[in-house]
């Protein structure tokens, strides 16, 4: 380690991954993952009201269907996280319980798999909850999967959508 610390050569550091053999797709579906990659869609709820997840400042919300971009997301393969296309692109992240869009780490908080067609389900076995709710602007947080309507989400590809 070098004496002087203005000098910040010695915190440089090269990354590899010994478990990936090749670039990582841009396009196509994850099985292991549940969503297509890089494909935009909506995040809808499945309570009655079929309101939207949406962002008020970085955290999540439940909202009808307004149009704006901080109600589109995408699943990006290479970190493994869903990221929030109108909201400084940021990834969907589960901290104290509350849903957030917080800067991409890839960590636990951050990885979700869409599971049965209807669960956003996280490595701590958490999935995203709309805090039985089914109101304008309610808060979202993150609950132990119980099966419960408002627990449950549909993703709605933005290619689809236009063809309805």
């Amino acid at each position: 380690m070098r004496e002087n610390k203005n000098d910040e050569d010695y915190q440089k550091w090269t990354v590899r991954y010994v478990d990936v053999t090749g670039p990582f797709p841009t396009s196509g579906y994850s099985r292991n993952w549940g969503m297509h990659i890089n494909r935009p869609f909506h995040i809808q709820t499945q309570m009655s009201s079929g309101r939207f997840l949406d962002h008020i400042s970085n955290r999540l919300v439940i909202k009808t269907r307004n149009g704006r971009p901080t109600q589109e997301f995408y699943f990006d393969y290479a970190t493994r996280t869903i990221r929030c296309k109108g909201y400084s692109d940021y990834g969907l992240d589960i901290r104290n319980g509350w849903l957030y869009s917080y800067g991409v780490s890839s960590a636990w908080h951050q990885l979700f798999k869409y599971q049965e067609g209807k669960y956003f389900l996280n490595q701590q076995g958490k999935v995203i909850d709309a805090n039985s709710k089914d109101e304008e602007g309610e808060y979202v947080t993150s609950a132990a999967k119980n099966g419960k309507t408002q627990q449950k989400w549909r993703i709605i590809y933005l290619d689809q959508r236009s063809k309805e």
